[in-house]
């Protein structure tokens, strides 16, 4: 036992270990204290702070102590005799919460009074909503009334329409002035050419006006794309879908190209629905028995085979974006961009089952549209700094 205790103390002596000890203000031991000499890592300190240090071993006189909450600590070899302690000042780290906004928007979060939600378009491309109206209904909070298949009226703690402000790459599409009940215009966006969405639930005056009573739903679409190098760069998305339970037809093609000064974006869409087909385990009452259809002077009514069909329901889209922008430098962009968007007639189905006291059915046909939506917009963005602002956008 004796000749083995003097061996360890032999081995320590010739290696000429040094135990130390890292501690806090408090004089409290810290735990993964680290010990370099220039890049090179020695030791690491335990739960209690001591840390073992070879000394013959090092190169240099001088070692380093470092820690993510401490100010990092220089100490040389003749000071790392056995039993030193060494204390580390605590360096307290401040973080800034923001939000990232898209278009480059960032907005300190105490800045912001309301509960903020972004859809990205990675759950865009991955969900593959038919219309914009269901875009807003991917995370389920917002809801979004739906009277027919071309429908889409989006609520926000009960306020809608003329009480939530719709946005558009910047653009207010809506006033108060609008009409109380709800609206579908929400449809009329492409869901293919948004990029991000983002959804601030209750007042927003702060930063889109006295309308933003309830809520902003502001959309993102495509934007251009200028090339790194001298060479022309380009993409193109092409995308066909079948839907079942609507026998939605849905095509899309987009084609981006630019240059290092010039840049455009080429988006158009077409869907067309066909009658939506309800689920078959639902109430009776629920079902399309028959329809009236106008034959010569008068309606007719005609048995629906197929009851769960919602017969007279269907519809067809079409939108067109197109934007081409100029950069004159890293710091100033001009960018011009075309909306187009026009639907077929959309019948609105919970008139169309509406029955009389004898159990007849009321109206034949009532639908909105034809919808048409067009816009120019001319942007031109500023990222020089100056006295009044980091960035500046005027919008036209």
């Amino acid at each position: 036992m004796r000749k083995f205790f003097l061996s360890v103390l032999l081995s320590l002596t010739l290696c000429s270990i040094a135990q130390i000890r890292v501690v806090n203000e408090e004089l409290v031991g810290i735990e993964g204290v680290q010990v370099f000499s220039k890049s090179t890592y020695i030791a690491i300190s335990d739960q209690d702070g001591f840390i073992n240090i070879d000394t013959d071993s090092l190169l240099k006189d001088t070692l380093r102590l470092r820690h993510t909450s401490y100010y990092p600590k220089r100490i040389t070899k003749l000071s790392t005799k056995n039993g030193k302690t060494f204390i580390l000042k605590a360096r307290p780290n401040y973080y800034k919460p923001f939000h990232i906004y898209a278009r480059g928007k960032n907005r300190l979060q105490n800045d912001i009074s309301s509960k903020i939600e972004q859809i990205s378009k990675t759950s865009i491309d991955l969900y593959q909503p038919p219309t914009a109206a269901d875009i807003l209904n991917l995370d389920n909070n917002v809801y979004v009334q739906k009277s027919q298949l071309g429908g889409g009226s989006p609520m926000i703690r009960g306020f809608a329409t003329n009480r939530i402000l719709l946005v558009i790459d910047n653009v207010r599409m809506n006033t108060a002035i609008f009409r109380e009940g709800n609206v579908q215009n929400v449809i009329s966006i492409d869901p293919f050419s948004v990029t991000n969405t983002e959804i601030i639930f209750g007042p927003s005056s702060q930063f889109y006006g006295s309308d933003a009573i309830g809520g902003v739903l502001s959309f993102q679409t495509l934007e251009p794309t200028y090339s790194k190098s001298d060479t022309l760069s380009h993409q193109t998305n092409i995308s066909l879908r079948y839907g079942s339970a609507a026998r939605e037809k849905t095509w899309h093609l987009d084609f981006a190209a630019g240059t290092k000064h010039w840049a455009s974006v080429t988006s158009a869409s077409f869907s067309s629905f066909g009658d939506l087909k309800m689920g078959s385990n639902g109430p009776e009452e629920y079902t399309r028995p028959d329809y009236l259809v106008f034959t010569g002077s008068s309606d007719s009514t005609i048995a629906n085979e197929q009851s769960n069909n919602q017969v007279f329901s269907g519809y067809n889209q079409f939108n067109f974006l197109q934007k081409v922008g100029y950069r004159f430098n890293e710091k100033l962009k001009l960018t011009y961009g075309l909306y187009f968007s026009t639907t077929s007639d959309i019948p609105r189905y919970d008139r169309l089952v509406v029955r009389d006291e004898s159990d007849t059915l009321v109206y034949g046909d009532w639908y909105y549209g034809p919808q048409r939506w067009a816009m120019h917009n001319l942007t031109l963005e500023s990222s020089k700094k100056h006295k009044l602002a980091d960035k500046s956008t005027l919008t036209l």
